[in-house]
């Protein structure tokens, strides 16, 4: 070990899922680019599951319950079962980590369990700093909003995060979890969240689509649950008169959502072609993405939205909510961001790009590339992504 990393401050990271998982989506990428974009600052280490989101069987050919050491990180895979919340917070105790880093307010094991541990004196005195990733939104908590109130109303009647700092993504979200989660405003730290370091390699694109005589290629890419909105993007499609073909990729999160979105595909009419393309893996989303004229998510609530930031380093238009941090984007020429309660101006836009000419849609392309190349090199964001693990 050398002087450098003996004088790091450690950042142990806790996730319910990360690599070679890919579920997760966005709080994944999140950590992901984190680590890549703060390993020369810090030292990290990682505690997670031993499987990916939904899954019933562990990753092949990894080593499970003891440290695992990779070139910017280590990590650690829990087998689940009775001892799993005593491993974890025996590992936690064992670690010379200077901070704790949370990525999720609810899940039981890499979050409550932790901060339970912490306010009972059973884990030792650690700086904790939470992010809950979107889920201190008002659209979020109503989401299995029973569960999420008694919750929190215990977590406020103890307490429970008293002395835990939060890392918000934008002021939007410091103001949600102000608001939502009664917690002190000194006790939020505003850093948006690291882009990816690598430049997407354009020699990578291939042609996963065969073009023919539809006007317009769209995508929809991410978890498949109620917060993503699906459904709503599949009932604007059907007042599509235009030819269109709509591709669905992302895990099914919710069957219940799905079934629902199934009926809804069987109803659209003849030009408008579904098909759903099954789960993609992380580093094969921006080859998907771009190979399509338009991403489409009419979400709920991001506070992120890291598929965005893929779609547009790839030269894709976006067409959103305008529940994300991604305003303005017609004037930005990235694309468009529209109020949920007007779906006439989601039409609009589909029709605007339905009728580009493919030369249209190149020179699009071309001009989203370089001009979002100046977000990928946002020194404030690094700056205050540094400040937080630094000085807290």
């Amino acid at each position: 070990m050398n002087l450098e990393s003996i004088n790091k401050k450690k950042i142990l990271v806790l996730i319910p899922h990360f690599l070679p998982g890919f579920k997760l989506g966005g709080p994944l990428t999140s950590v992901i680019n984190l680590i890549e974009n703060l390993s020369c600052d810090f030292t990290f280490e990682v505690l997670t599951s031993d499987r990916d989101m939904g899954d019933n069987k562990p990753y092949d050919n990894i080593k499970f319950n003891s440290w695992i050491k990779k070139p910017n990180f280590n990590v650690l895979y829990i087998s689940p079962g009775f001892f799993s919340i005593y491993r974890l917070i025996l590992h936690v105790n064992n670690s010379k980590a200077d901070v704790v880093y949370l990525n999720s307010l609810f899940s039981p094991i890499f979050s409550i369990s932790i901060v339970l541990a912490s306010k009972i004196g059973l884990l030792k005195s650690k700086t904790i700093i939470l992010a809950p990733r979107g889920e201190s939104f008002s659209e979020a908590l109503d989401f299995k909003k029973l569960k999420k109130k008694w919750f929190l109303f215990f977590a406020k009647n103890v307490s429970l995060y008293k002395h835990v700092f939060w890392h918000a993504s934008t002021e939007i979200e410091k103001k949600s979890i102000v608001k939502n989660l009664d917690i002190e405003s000194h006790m939020v730290h505003v850093a948006l969240n690291l882009a990816q370091k690598r430049v997407f390699d354009e020699k990578k694109i291939i042609n996963i689509i065969s073009k023919n005589s539809y006007n317009l290629y769209v995508v929809f890419l991410s978890r498949i649950s109620k917060d993503k909105n699906l459904e709503f993007a599949l009932d604007i499609l059907k007042k599509i008169n235009s030819n269109v073909v709509f591709h669905i990729y992302g895990p099914i999160e919710d069957s219940y959502i799905w079934e629902i979105c199934k009926g809804k595909i069987s109803d659209l009419p003849d030009n408008v072609i579904v098909e759903y393309k099954g789960s993609v893996a992380k580093d094969d989303v921006k080859v998907v993405l771009s190979n399509y004229d338009l991403m489409f998510l009419p979400t709920f609530a991001e506070n992120f939205g890291h598929v965005i930031v893929e779609s547009l380093s790839v030269g894709t238009p976006v067409l959103l909510s305008d529940n994300t941090p991604w305003r303005d984007l017609e004037n930005k020429e990235f694309g468009w961001d529209f109020s949920l309660k007007e779906p006439e101006l989601f039409i609009n836009a589909i029709y605007r790009m339905s009728n580009f000419s493919i030369e249209e849609k190149n020179d699009m392309r071309f001009r989203i590339r370089n001009n979002f190349s100046v977000f990928l090199n946002n020194s404030e964001s690094l700056s205050a992504n540094k400040k937080m693990f630094g000085s807290l």
